[in-house]
């Protein structure tokens, strides 16, 4: 830290097959540009020592794939991608139903109203009522600190309406929606 400010929020590590450490740079932010140069000097020194390039290569993010394979073209070499779900026909919702983005307490309480209403509706002529409800939290992603953060989405899926609901900002400045927390 300087002046009580984190210079670098990670700390990028590759090991060998034996666990053995190859690779170890302090990054100031996840780009690749950071750690680019760590890896292109892990290939020159394997090839310097007479060691071969990485035939493959475990990363947490699949978005590494194509940098990886720019740094270490070894990784390419003999490589047939194996698509196990390629038969399969790709995911669309049926036409009949309406996704709808919601990010204001106004827009969220209509939404959770009409739910209610349907909800109730349906409760009066005995039919089966299903919701379903998925939210999405933020990461705290401050060095040292890796924790779920407060919600930043609500989904619920109700009939043929799918309800984004854009909950962060409401909940960082106070006003979340009392609405939505009764029907939650």
């Amino acid at each position: 830290m300087i002046n009580g400010v984190p210079v670098f929020i990670g700390l990028l590590t590759v090991t060998n097959e034996y666990g053995e450490i190859r690779v170890m740079a302090l990054v100031a932010t996840k780009a690749h540009a950071q750690f680019e140069i760590a890896l292109t000097q892990m290939r020159e020194s394997l090839k310097l020592y007479g060691h071969s390039e990485p035939e493959i290569f475990y990363t947490d993010n699949l978005a590494d794939k194509a940098f990886l394979e720019r740094c270490f073209p070894s990784l390419l070499i003999h490589v047939q991608p194996v698509d196990i779900f390629a038969k399969l026909p790709l995911f669309a919702l049926p036409d009949d139903v309406v996704v709808l983005t919601k990010s204001t307490a106004s827009q969220i309480k209509l939404a959770v109203e009409t739910i209610q209403q349907e909800i109730a509706s349906s409760n009066i002529d005995g039919t089966k009522t299903v919701v379903a409800i998925d939210v999405e939290h933020n990461v705290d992603l401050t060095p040292g600190n890796s924790q779920q953060g407060k919600p930043a989405i609500v989904s619920i899926a109700h009939k043929h309406h799918i309800y984004i609901l854009q909950v962060a900002e409401l909940l960082y400045n106070g006003n979340f929606p009392v609405a939505l927390k009764n029907f939650l």
